[in-house]
C-alpha cells in the first residue's frame, strides 16, 4: 500500500468488516480497531518487526522456562530482557541464555 502512496483514507470503509469483528470478538473501542492499519500503511516494516520480536521475546522466555521451570523467576526473567535497553534481538537470546545457566549453577 506505501508503494502506490496509499495514504490511508477511506481506510475505514474498506476495512469496515475487519474492524467490526475486532470490535465484536475483542472489545476494542472502534478508533483503536483501525489505528493499527493506519500504522502499517505508513510504515509497513514495523508491524513485521514488532511481530518478529515478539515471537522472539517468546521464544526466549519459554526456553528459560523449559529450562529453570518452576524456579523461574519472571521479574528477574523481564529485567535481563528489558534492563539494558535496546539491542538486538541475538544479544538479547544470548544475556537470557546466559542468566538461565547462571540460575542453573546457583
Amino acid at each position: 500500500m506505501g508503494n502506490y502512496r496509499y495514504n490511508g483514507s477511506g481506510l475505514e470503509d474498506r476495512s469496515q468488516l475487519n474492524a467490526a469483528t475486532l470490535i465484536f470478538h475483542e472489545l476494542i473501542p472502534g478508533h483503536h480497531s483501525t489505528s493499527p492499519l493506519r500504522y502499517s500503511t505508513g510504515w509497513p516494516g514495523q508491524a513485521l518487526g514488532y511481530r518478529l520480536g515478539c515471537e522472539q521475546f517468546w521464544a526466549a522466555r519459554r526456553e528459560a522456562e523449559d529450562a529453570l521451570g518452576a524456579a523461574i523467576d519472571v521479574r528477574a526473567f523481564h529485567e535481563i530482557v528489558l534492563g539494558a535497553g535496546g539491542r538486538l534481538l541475538p544479544m538479547v537470546r544470548d544475556d537470557v541464555r546466559r542468566w538461565v545457566a547462571e540460575r542453573q549453577a546457583a
